[in-house]
């Protein structure tokens, strides 16, 4: 079983494997992962965000923003859904710790 099923709209981890990716910082495996989960399901808040956090792990504050503003743009629409209000609050986390290091 692979570490992502994607179809155009839609993108669904298969594995808990993907999250840890980013955690122990396999950018390269990481990032291919997540920027196809983005390319296949554009609106999927739960992977723009992971994107956002492995690009700025990467030290890529700029294009970490970036994800994690699209991220918490799609948290503000379904906010009625409470994982996604912890996608949004994740989302303004890294959005503030990505501003400060794009700064420094």
């Amino acid at each position: 079983m692979g570490v992502l099923t994607a179809t155009p709209g839609r993108a669904e981890a298969q594995d808990p494997r993907l999250v840890e990716i980013v955690e122990l910082l396999h950018r390269n495996e990481a990032f291919e992962a997540l920027a196809q989960a983005v390319a296949m399901d554009p609106t999927n808040a739960f992977f723009l965000s992971e994107l956002g956090l492995a690009q700025a792990l990467a030290g890529q504050p700029g294009k970490a923003l970036d994800n994690y503003r699209r991220a918490h743009r799609l948290g503000a629409v379904q906010a009625d859904d409470p994982s996604m209000r912890a996608i949004d609050a994740r989302a303004l986390r890294g959005m503030g710790k990505a501003a400060r290091a794009g700064r420094s």
